[in-house]
């Protein structure tokens, strides 16, 4: 026969309450593609299935499950795949595990499957009628025997890596900074390490490095960018360049070309003005050199415009 399907197995199988699905291939020999225990476990590819299904290739090719919608329609949905718990009492508790997808390898010292990364989908919060709320977690492994816990999506759609308790819509935590409360107007990315804490932006030797600012009518109404062509820092407001730090370390306002330490430019067609305000104190400029330090400005008492020898104005005239 081409093919066998029987409760009473061959002569290498014991127990004759399994049934067996048997197809003989192109070498005449008897292969055993299905096989049902009688414990209910069913093995496709394997005559010891370790589970309800377990399916196992022995040869080169990699084992496959296909689920595949073949209807023409074009707004028809793909397959499902669906992992239920039902908690006969009532509702699940919080943190109870819905279901998970594990990737394991073979430790051959331990001689056991050990997981290398895990998807894991679980209750986050109290069930209430028509409210499920839940979360779904992602662990992998950097040599141990477990896996570890990298980033957690919360009911809330906050997004915490390195952290099972993000504060803002993205957490990235590399170790813990303290007890910390997250200002509102600042909470859709949060940075947190114990010690020092940066974020870096990486660019091509010739291009530029950019956080743009935008809303609903201008989506560059203020920019940051630093050129590496140039090495230069520009700040951008109101959708105009307003301030340009130069390689030299030359700062200009007004100019993206200064020419002095620091280079001061109003392109108004009115009078020009800079100023510098100290409310019931004086108000001076101190120019220092090797040898010499001198100060002007406005002294608040008596009023008048002094030039001082020194840092104060008092003694001045």
């Amino acid at each position: 026969s081409r093919a066998y399907i029987g409760a009473v197995m061959p002569s290498d199988v014991s127990d004759a309450t399994n049934l067996v699905f048997q197809v003989r291939n192109a070498s005449a020999a008897f292969l055993t593609p299905l096989f049902i225990e009688s414990t209910g476990n069913v093995g496709i590819g394997t005559a010891s299935p370790a589970g309800n299904l377990h399916i196992e290739s022995s040869t080169a090719n990699d084992p496959d499950i296909i689920i595949r919608q073949s209807h023409a329609t074009a707004e028809q949905e793909g397959g499902n795949i669906y992992f239920d718990v039902a908690e006969l009492d009532g509702f699940l508790t919080d943190a109870a595990v819905l279901g998970e997808v594990v990737f394991r390898s073979w430790d051959d010292t331990d001689e056991d499957f050990l997981p290398a990364a895990i998807i894991r989908a679980s209750i986050d919060g109290t069930p209430q009628n028509n409210q499920m709320p839940g979360k779904l977690q992602f662990y992998t492994n950097d040599g141990a025997a477990t896996a570890t816990v990298r980033m957690t999506i919360k009911e809330s759609g906050k997004v915490g890596i390195g952290t099972e308790t993000p504060a803002g819509t993205l957490h990235v935590e590399t170790s813990s900074a303290g007890s910390i409360s997250v200002d509102a107007a600042a909470d859709d990315l949060v940075i947190e390490t114990s010690g020092n804490t940066g974020m870096s932006i990486y660019s091509g030797t010739s291009s530029s490095g950019n956080i743009y600012f935008a809303d609903s009518g201008d989506d560059n109404i203020g920019i940051i960018k630093y050129d590496h062509s140039a090495d230069s820092l520009d700040f951008w407001v109101n959708n105009a360049e307003r301030m340009t730090i130069l390689s030299s370390g030359y700062v200009g306002i007004g100019t993206s070309s200064p020419g002095a330490l620091l280079h001061l430019k109003d392109t108004a067609t009115t009078n020009s003005e800079c100023k510098f305000i100290m409310d019931g104190a004086d108000s001076l400029i101190t120019l220092i050199n090797a040898t010499n330090t001198w100060s002007f400005g406005a002294d608040n008492a008596p009023d008048r415009f002094v030039i001082a020898d020194g840092t104060s104005l008092a003694s001045g005239e």
